[in-house]
């Protein structure tokens, strides 16, 4: 897309001026000799209106998609709080308990990744609530199977959070593109017109001052 030191709103309020000139009778009296007659510049009133409700979309996806990666990182947080501490006090619990440490994965570190920490949990819980006295081991940290239970229903939350995350920073991605493929097309219009106006109006500042140039 066409970059300016300009804002996107400034850049649309401009074209707007200018697509509202171009179809004064003054300024089509004239610009009608050099290619950009009614025909020509009548479609771009409605190239300007789907820019902006493009723009608008785009804002919309944009805000959903931030709402997501919010709500994912506050759960993702919570969980790694949760994971953390019930591995840590598992590594305590089965110091001396080659299986379970094998089993659990106890002496591997908690994961740094968003994945891999995820993972890591999903298995650590898995094999932990199928063993009733590995749970049982833990309630000396006050640890219960609920507590665990409790985290598992996070785990399930935060899976379904990222699934989101995805999908809207999906729906983003492609709202962007769409956008600006119509900005493109329409700031090169916009471009092209002004170099002829320029040419064609040179001295009349008038209708020069109609296009906003």
């Amino acid at each position: 897309m066409a970059n300016a030191n300009f804002s996107l709103d400034e850049k649309m309020d401009s074209v707007e001026t200018l697509s509202r000139g171009a179809m004064s009778p003054e300024v089509l009296a004239v610009m009608s000799y050099f290619g950009y007659g009614e025909p020509q510049v009548k479609p771009i009133e409605s190239l300007v209106s789907l820019a902006r409700k493009k723009m608008s979309h785009y804002d919309v996806e944009y805000a959903e998609k931030l709402k997501s990666t919010d709500e994912a990182s506050n759960i993702r947080a919570d969980f790694k709080a949760r994971f953390s501490q019930r591995f840590s006090f598992c590594k305590i619990a089965f110091t001396n308990d080659t299986f379970v440490t094998d089993a659990l994965l106890l002496n591997e570190a908690v994961k740094k990744t968003d994945t891999g920490m995820r993972e890591q949990g999903e298995r650590f819980y898995t094999t932990l609530m199928a063993n009733a006295k590995w749970i049982e081991s833990l309630a000396q940290f006050s640890i219960t199977a609920e507590h665990l239970r409790e985290d598992i229903e996070v785990l399930a939350q935060l899976k379904i959070a990222e699934s989101s995350q995805l999908l809207e920073s999906e729906e983003a991605k492609a709202a962007i593109v769409d956008r600006d493929a119509t900005l493109d097309q329409l700031f090169d219009w916009s471009s092209r017109y002004k170099k002829v106006a320029k040419l064609a109006l040179k001295g009349d500042k008038k209708l020069l001052g109609m296009l906003g140039l």
